[in-house]
């Protein structure tokens, strides 16, 4: 059943010496028994070691300590950050001040140079701060006022039909506008 060249393989594979085996055999059988040699002194080794080394986790406490000053600028930002609402609430606004947005009225009438004038004139007289401007043919009136002056103010803008719908400002806006439905002679 066996030729003479699987004998010397088998032979050879089981350390035997064969002399006249063919060298391709030779060959083969001892690559083979190498092979399985290395493959059983290997299970006796005791396992391989990790190649890479365990990191440990990042800690803060140890990027704290590996420069002070971080520590003492994030215990600074950390004072700022809670200081900062803390003073909001603290500081006043300036008295007789309310923070608002201008509050705008309209005016048409046939002469608003004149209007515009007089009103300004009439708060001035009261101590009413306003500025006058042109803008095309728009007059405009700038009125600041204290809470305070706020019955003077209506008084004035009730001659001219304005009414002041709320006392939440501090500012007021008035432009004058030309009446162009009039027809001129």
């Amino acid at each position: 059943m066996y030729t003479k060249d699987d004998e010397d393989w088998f032979n050879l594979l089981g350390g035997k010496s064969v002399p006249d085996a063919d060298p391709e055999t030779v060959e083969e059988a001892m690559a083979l028994r190498g092979a399985l040699r290395a493959l059983r002194e290997g299970q006796h080794l005791p396992p391989l070691p990790d190649t890479t080394p365990k990191r440990e986790p990042w800690k803060f406490s140890a990027w704290l300590q590996e420069a002070p000053v971080r520590a003492y600028a994030m215990a600074s930002v950390l004072i700022v950050v809670m200081l900062i609402p803390i003073f909001i609430k603290i500081v006043p606004s300036p008295e007789g001040t309310t923070k608002s947005f201008p509050f705008f009225l309209e005016l048409i009438t046939t002469e608003p140079q004149n209007t515009a004038q007089n009103i300004h004139n009439a708060l001035q007289a009261q101590g009413i701060e306003s500025t006058q401007k042109q803008d095309d043919n728009i007059w405009i009136l700038d009125i600041q006022f204290e809470p305070s002056q706020h019955p003077e103010l209506a008084e004035i803008l009730a001659h001219y039909n304005l009414q002041l719908s709320s006392d939440k400002f501090n500012r007021l806006i008035v432009e004058i506008k030309p009446d162009e439905h009039t027809t001129t002679p």
